[in-house]
């Protein structure tokens, strides 16, 4: 709607802006939480296996995943 102008372009653009900080805060949180024990446990692959599997039983979706390029031991040093 902003790239048609007008006199709300201004509006609509702090509009998404706004919007656009709010979703990224909202990760934030989201990926705040991820380091479950699972994951502190068993490892990154693992645990995205499960959450893979998991998301399968439940769902008709096929889901695919390589860990090639992963790097082990990363992390805080």
């Amino acid at each position: 709607m902003a790239k048609q102008g007008g006199k709300d372009m201004g509006n609509y653009l702090r509009r998404s802006s706004a919007y656009a900080l709010c979703a990224i805060e909202e990760i934030r949180k989201l990926t705040g939480g991820l380091a479950t024990d699972i994951i502190k446990d068993c490892g990154l692959d693992q645990a995205i296996g499960n959450n893979i599997g998991d998301t399968m039983d439940i769902n008709a979706v096929k889901i695919s995943f390589s860990k090639k390029g992963f790097k082990q031991g990363w992390g805080r040093r």
